[in-house]
């Protein structure tokens, strides 16, 4: 709720500020661009959330547990990141699959390697945009030297470990 609140309220702020800095016709270019950018985007938020309470009843715990909870060591941290880089697709696709993970039993370090994979280790990325862009040694070079990223970010979150996930209401994981 205080995250509706503080979003809730600074969209009220930026509304009266485009409202008062650039005028009426203005602020209405902005709400109907809003509106647009809402009316693409509640289709892919509807999927995500279809896909995480599938995922959330579908993936056994017990197997989570096993490779990716705190119990996993650095294998689980491997294997999340190895996960998450070739996981395709942007984030509707790939967050509810982590907070899927997450509910199932992944720890805080699994998790946070897996999006760290996702975010810095992506295949789709590297090959539809990288490689024809920047040339494959670029991409070779940048991936090595991001290989080690989300298992050290793993360890630290592991050593952190404040992460818990939010199950949806009435889904039992197990």
């Amino acid at each position: 709720m205080p995250a509706l609140i503080f979003v809730g309220t600074l969209t009220f702020v930026s509304a009266l500020a485009c409202y008062w800095l650039k005028g009426g016709e203005a602020f209405q270019d902005a709400a109907v661009a809003n509106l647009a950018l809402l009316f693409d985007v509640l289709p892919r938020i509807a999927a995500a959330l279809v896909i995480l309470g599938l995922m959330q009843v579908l993936l056994p715990h017990d197997l989570v547990s096993r490779y990716l909870g705190r119990g996993s060591g650095i294998q689980g941290l491997v294997l999340a990141t190895v996960l998450g880089a070739i996981t395709f697709g942007g984030p509707m696709t790939s967050f509810p699959i982590v907070a899927a993970l997450a509910i199932a039993g992944a720890d805080a370090g699994a998790v946070i390697a897996f999006v760290t994979g996702w975010s810095l280790l992506g295949v789709s990325r590297a090959v539809v945009w990288e490689v024809p862009i920047l040339g494959s040694e670029f991409v070779v070079l940048r991936t090595l030297a991001s290989l080690p990223v989300p298992v050290i970010v793993g360890l630290l979150a592991r050593k952190l470990d404040t992460v818990r996930p939010v199950p949806i209401k009435g889904v039992d994981p197990r």
